[in-house]
């Protein structure tokens, strides 16, 4: 008799206690005072489904508690339309514009739930084949404001389909429909008592689509790192164009007696060779490669400082304004495919020096 109720008291439980526990873990994320209140609510309308699918059917209850059972009821059905619709209108982008749109609204959700109570009165049960139920003019009332509803938030997802995203649209479809089938299966069929399944579609779409703390913080995360990955993008295209160090020093070539000068604005990164370093340089767009006698240590201590040759690594040393992509650790550099690691203690200075 009240299963359905029952799983449905079940999932919402679980969404609350899911979303809360999960919003401590993650309290960056950027999670929504709105559907906080709709996942209470929604709980809360599950709780007295539950209870008056018990009642109706119950002949121990008297009748007086199975009226105050029915009321509470109604009006927490009301509530959660009215905070769907809260909710449905915290997520629009241009959310200013419907100022008198929320006070008639708010005027109706009062308006509705003042006649829900004085109604009471004229509420009656009816015995179907399978199940007793509810009926009469507070019953109504809910339904014509769930048909309100519908048509005011369909009406808004259209107005802004355009501007809302994927899963925006997604939990809005999700909340018309639940709350639009329902209401007619149930206004058509009253013994069906499916009620609990507008709460449950609207907290699971919600938490899935929007609402998982741990989606948000990932997607703050992503978006934090686009954007430091960009401005280091951007900051190094800025530097190509800025005139490099012309820095020349004398070097040892191997097969050659005589000390070569070097121009270490031509260098695109120098690479450890035991107790050799090997170059490689572009000049006038042909790229060369040099073998030297010399250390890396030794060769670091004589262009550190004065070139924009640095080390990135125990055996890379690069030329940071010839850097035009970064991704992960390694770097790409201009007029070279080969990608150039860099190590986790030079990161830090690296990632300073290039931002």
């Amino acid at each position: 008799m009240i299963k359905l109720q029952f799983a449905c008291f079940l999932i919402t439980g679980f969404i609350l206690v899911r979303y809360t526990r999960l919003s401590r873990i993650c309290p960056t994320a950027n999670t929504s005072a709105a559907f906080r209140l709709l996942l209470c609510v929604s709980f809360i309308e599950t709780i007295f489904d539950m209870v008056t699918a018990y009642s109706v059917n119950s002949h121990s209850v008297p009748l007086r508690l199975n009226d105050l059972f029915h009321c509470l009821f109604l009006l927490s059905i009301d509530a959660l339309m009215y905070c769907a619709y809260v909710y449905f209108l915290s997520s629009l982008p241009n959310v200013k514009s419907y100022k008198w749109n929320r006070r008639i609204v708010r005027v109706l959700f009062i308006l509705n739930m003042v006649v829900v109570t004085l109604t009471m009165p004229l509420l009656e049960y009816a015995q179907g084949e399978s199940t007793a139920y509810s009926i009469g003019v507070p019953v109504y009332a809910c339904f014509v404001m769930a048909l309100f509803y519908v048509i005011l938030l369909a009406s808004m997802l259209v107005s802004n389909w355009s501007k809302a995203s994927g899963p925006q649209r997604e939990n809005s479809i999700t909340i018309i429909l639940a709350m639009g089938l329902v209401a007619i299966v149930q206004f058509i069929f009253p013994e069906t008592l499916i009620t609990a399944l507008v709460p449950a579609f609207i907290s699971m779409a919600s938490y899935v689509n929007q609402e998982d703390p741990l989606r948000l913080k990932y997607n703050m995360e992503k978006e934090q790192l686009r954007k430091e990955l960009n401005s280091i993008n951007e900051s190094i295209t800025s530097r190509q164009d800025d005139p490099s160090i012309n820095y020349v020093i004398d070097v040892d070539v191997v097969g050659q007696d005589a000390p070569l000068q070097l121009n270490c604005a031509n260098v695109l990164f120098v690479e450890s060779d035991r107790n050799y370093v090997n170059i490689k340089m572009l000049e006038d767009g042909v790229l060369k490669e040099l073998q030297l006698r010399d250390t890396m240590k030794s060769f670091e201590e004589r262009v550190l400082y004065r070139t924009d040759l640095m080390r990135v690594h125990r055996a890379f040393i690069i030329n940071i304004s010839k850097v035009c992509h970064v991704e992960g650790n390694l770097v790409t550099l201009d007029g070279c495919e080969r990608r150039i690691p860099v190590s986790r203690s030079y990161r830090r200075d690296f990632m300073d020096i290039i931002s």
